[in-house]
C-alpha cells in the first residue's frame, strides 16, 4: 500500500480490494476511437464507487476516508489492485496446485492418478476464479506497460522457482530427471503456458468445450502430463510400468476437486 500503515492485510482493506475486482468486471464504458469505432475500456473504480460499494456491502456508512486512510491517491489503489488481481488467480490455481502437490508428495513420486486429478483441478479452480478475465488483461497489458510487467514477472518468477523444487523431488523420486539441456523450471513454464493458455481459450470460445470446465481441465491434465513425461529421461526398467504419457489417455473425465 502507498500509505505508512499497518493496515495493509487487515480485511478492510482486502474487502475493498474484492470490492475493486467487482467493479471492473462491471459493463464497460466504450471510447470512440479515430475510426469512430466503439471499443471497450479497462473501467478502474473511482473513489467515490469504492465507498459507495463497500458501504452496500458492509452495511455500514463510511466516508471516503475509508479508502484514503490506505490509499492517498486513487492511481496507487489501482496499482495495488493490478497486484491483488495477479494474486487471486496465482492463489487459486496455481498455488493451490502446488500445495496439493507438496501435501502429496512422500517417500514416494506423486501419482499418475494423483497428479492427473490436481491438474485438472487447477484448470476448473482457474476458470472458476471471477478476477481471471481481468488477469487476461492485464496479461495483455503487461507487454507494453513496463509497470504492470514487472509486477506479473515477479509472481511467476516465485512460482517458477517453488515448482522447479516440487518437480524436482517428484522427479528423482520417480528414478526420472529432465532430458539434457531441460531444466525443471522450463518444463514448469512450459506446462504454466498451456494452463493460461487453454483457460484462456475456453474463456473466449467455451463452445470449443461444450461448456463444459471438466472436459477442459480433462484435456489439460492428459496434455500436460503427457508433455512432462515427453521431457523426462525414460523410466527404469522401461516396461515397470506405464509412463504418464500412456497412463492418461485411459483415465476417465477427470473430477474437480
Amino acid at each position: 500500500m502507498r500509505r505508512s500503515h499497518t493496515q495493509a492485510d487487515d480485511p478492510d482493506t482486502h474487502t475493498l480490494l474484492d470490492l475493486g475486482v467487482g467493479l471492473m468486471l462491471e459493463p464497460q464504458s466504450e471510447v470512440t476511437t479515430d475510426l469512430t469505432q466503439r471499443v471497450p475500456q479497462l473501467r478502474w473504480p473511482t473513489r467515490e464507487e469504492l465507498v459507495r460499494a463497500y458501504n452496500q456491502h458492509s452495511g455500514l456508512r463510511r466516508s471516503k476516508a475509508i479508502v484514503e486512510d490506505r490509499w492517498i491517491r486513487m492511481a496507487d489503489y489501482h496499482r495495488d489492485l493490478i497486484a491483488w488481481v495477479v494474486q487471486r488467480v496465482e492463489t487459486s490455481s496455481i498455488h493451490a496446485q502446488m500445495d496439493q502437490v507438496a501435501a502429496a508428495h512422500g517417500d514416494e513420486p506423486v501419482s499418475t492418478p494423483e497428479a492427473y486429478r490436481i491438474a485438472a483441478a487447477a484448470i476448473h479452480r482457474m476458470l472458476g476464479e471471477e478476477a481471471f478475465p481481468l488477469w487476461a488483461m492485464f496479461t495483455s497489458l503487461a507487454a507494453t506497460n513496463p509497470a504492470v510487467n514487472a509486477m506479473m514477472r515477479q509472481a511467476r518468477s516465485d512460482d517458477r522457482e517453488r515448482w522447479a523444487k516440487l518437480a524436482d523431488e517428484h522427479y528423482a523420486a520417480a528414478g526420472r530427471e529432465p532430458l539434457p539441456g531441460i531444466g525443471s523450471g522450463d518444463i514448469a513454464e512450459a506446462v504454466n503456458a498451456m494452463s493460461y493458455g487453454l483457460a484462456l481459450r475456453y474463456l473466449t470460445d467455451p463452445d470449443a468445450f461444450d461448456h463444459d470446465p471438466l472436459r477442459a481441465g480433462t484435456l489439460f491434465a492428459q496434455a500436460s502430463l503427457a508433455l512432462i513425461d515427453a521431457l523426462l529421461t525414460p523410466p527404469t526398467p522401461r516396461d515397470a510400468m506405464p509412463t504418464m504419457g500412456h497412463a492418461v489417455v485411459n483415465m476417465p473425465l477427470a473430477a474437480a476437486g
